[in-house]
């Protein structure tokens, strides 16, 4: 385990009352009943954490993902620690930023320089995550050295994900023209779908809470903003691949990826087989 690190912040009611009423603003076109109790009940969220002046909040520092480095440093440091397996996640990747040896933002180094460099750093399987959302994609990290890769955002548009409908549609809607980075949807720095709502959080006059009281903060304005039917009310998380979706089936993608990986990367996988077998027995 890491040390134990300690936030403090100050938050300061004003400024998110600013942002609360541009929020309520951009739903009140819905008058739908449960709308209405739904922005009630979010309204009683954010006034419950506005009202606090100072709050120390006590967190474990990325516990949850020590197998996530994101420089090759941090991929050293992490088989010193014993782990068994090192996932490398380019600043493309959907979602949370990994990181514990320097901020999230000194250490945005994108998947296709990244996965070589961890894997001639160390001694342990690496898999390749962000911006994979294909089977070209999933070739081209073997190609690199990787021995599996993670994807998030091409299952995330399927059906069983969980994601709602609204964010399912934006990723499969071929129109996802730009990701970004934002803490404004948590407090940790984090990828998705730019849209009003990341734009407004990203504001320069915007304080953000850390982890987690900046979620409990943004969550229950997700509610209102879903039943009026606004995604670009909404957090949306999503990788720099999300224009190459199209499955809305885990079974039908499950089996694309492996047809479509079985007919041109048998031989990059054989090839990174030996080459990873000689690299272990030096």
């Amino acid at each position: 385990m890491l040390p134990i690190k300690r936030w403090q912040a100050s938050v300061r009611r004003p400024r998110w009352q600013g942002v609360r009423r541009r929020y309520w603003l951009g739903c009140s076109a819905n008058r739908d009943p449960e709308c209405s109790l739904c922005c009630e009940s979010a309204r009683r969220s954010l006034d419950r954490v506005t009202r606090v002046v100072s709050v120390k909040v006590y967190l474990a520092t990325d516990g949850d993902f020590y197998n996530q480095p994101i420089v090759a440093d941090a991929a050293s440091a992490l088989e010193q620690a014993g782990v068994d397996v090192i996932a490398a996640s380019g600043f493309e990747a959907g979602g949370h930023r990994g990181s514990f040896l320097q901020p999230s933002e000194d250490s945005l180094t994108g998947t296709m320089a990244l996965v070589p460099q961890v894997v001639d750093a160390v001694r342990l399987p690496v898999v390749a995550a962000g911006g994979i959302g294909d089977a070209h994609g999933v070739v081209a990290a073997f190609a690199l050295g990787a021995e599996g890769v993670q994807m998030g955002t091409a299952f995330l548009a399927c059906k069983e994900s969980g994601a709602n409908t609204l964010h399912r549609e934006a990723l499969l809607s071929g129109q996802v023209k730009q990701t970004a980075l934002t803490r404004g949807f948590t407090g940790r720095l984090s990828r998705g779908i730019k849209n009003r709502l990341l734009d407004e959080l990203n504001q320069k006059d915007i304080e953000v809470l850390p982890y987690p009281l900046q979620r409990a903060l943004v969550r229950p304005l997700s509610i209102p903003a879903e039943t009026a039917g606004r995604s670009e009310l909404l957090p949306l998380w999503a990788g720099q691949s999300a224009n190459l979706l199209w499955c809305t089936d885990v079974r039908a993608l499950l089996d694309t990826l492996v047809k479509e990986i079985s007919e041109i990367g048998g031989a990059v996988q054989n090839w990174n087989a030996h080459r990873w077998l000689g690299n272990a027995q030096d």
